[in-house]
């Protein structure tokens, strides 16, 4: 019995205090406790997430090939970090990419395929490749790398212009 009676005394004490609760809500409301509520509409809305709108804007050409290149149509920043030759052959551009969007991701579709044109043969083919390009959405304020392998060596590289998104680097591209 003696193990029973603060178990009891809690009960008794919850079971009065809700109950006061309970009273002087009905007091302040004017309505009792199981009435509160009763005609009142609550209408629940969900703030629409920003999505990703593309600009249309002109160009930038960068001023130097090595510098990077603000794309303000989508929002990111592109830099060339380097040009090495591909595990296949071609010449692989590892080109990394930040997202400037606080807000929102930079889906795959927006980038779109680069095109490399060389002043020496014309344009020139991207390889069917593994890993190529942006895999998944670049989350906001988020920076990856994304690889481009074009056939064609990068010795090829002295006079050659690389288009990615709203970006052009030209000049000497072989890193």
């Amino acid at each position: 019995m003696k193990l029973h009676a603060p178990a009891i005394a809690l009960v008794v004490a919850l079971s009065l205090t809700v109950s006061g609760c309970a009273a002087v809500g009905e007091k302040i409301n004017g309505k009792p406790a199981s009435a509160s509520g009763d005609g009142e509409k609550v209408e629940v809305t969900k703030t629409p997430e920003p999505q990703f709108q593309p600009k249309q804007v002109e160009p930038i050409v960068a001023k130097d090939p090595t510098e990077p290149v603000k794309d303000e149509g989508l929002g990111v920043q592109w830099r060339i970090m380097s040009v090495k030759q591909g595990t296949t052959g071609g010449a692989q551009f590892l080109i990394e990419m930040k997202n400037l969007n606080e807000e929102f991701a930079v889906p795959q579709s927006a980038v779109g395929e680069p095109t490399l044109t060389l002043k020496s043969g014309g344009p020139v083919n991207l390889m069917q490749v593994e890993d190529q390009g942006l895999d998944a959405p670049l989350g906001a304020l988020a920076t990856t790398i994304v690889s481009y392998t074009f056939n064609t060596s990068p010795w090829n590289l002295s006079n050659a212009e690389l288009k990615i998104g709203n970006a052009v680097f030209k000049g000497y591209l072989n890193l």
